[in-house]
């Protein structure tokens, strides 16, 4: 019976390792994969991510090493990308926190839509005869724009 214990113990200790494993490199492609995610984090500092990675992956066996080992993997991610082209990986982590503050003031970000905006950027095709349309809408139109749906008619 001991033997079973220890076993089914090991499994178990694999199977959430092997977890734990996939969620950190999920992790890693998601933010890799989004530039501006991962210069806002190079930025905020290996202390903030250091809480916040040890937040998510509470009751998962990690500590601060291994969240120190992911922000590290960012910084020389950033630093490959936007230092220079022969800077040392070594010092990514003091030389990436500027660089990745120096091209955060770079990007643009997209303004929200307006309301205008919003209501010129779709148009509905109705596929319902000319007859139900007369019924249920003053008009007939078949392609509609935006705000021009028309008033409904109560009956």
């Amino acid at each position: 019976m001991d033997i079973l214990k220890q076993i089914d113990q090991r499994s178990f200790k694999q199977r959430l390792a092997h977890e734990t494993n996939m969620k950190i490199r999920e992790l890693m492609i998601g933010i890799a994969s989004q530039p501006v995610t991962m210069l806002e984090i190079v930025a905020a500092g290996p202390y903030v991510f250091r809480q916040r990675f040890l937040d998510d992956f509470r009751g998962m066996p990690v500590d601060g090493n291994v969240a120190d080992m992911v922000f590290k993997f960012f910084c020389e991610k950033v630093v490959a990308f936007y230092g220079e082209p022969n800077a040392d990986v070594d010092k990514a982590v003091d030389q990436a926190g500027k660089l990745a503050g120096k091209a955060l003031d770079k990007v643009e970000l997209p303004t929200p839509l307006t309301e205008e905006e919003i209501e010129k950027s779709w148009k509905l095709e109705i596929a319902s005869s000319v007859d139900a349309m007369e019924q249920s809408y003053k008009g007939s139109a078949r392609v509609r724009d935006g705000a021009d749906m028309g008033e409904k008619k109560v009956h």
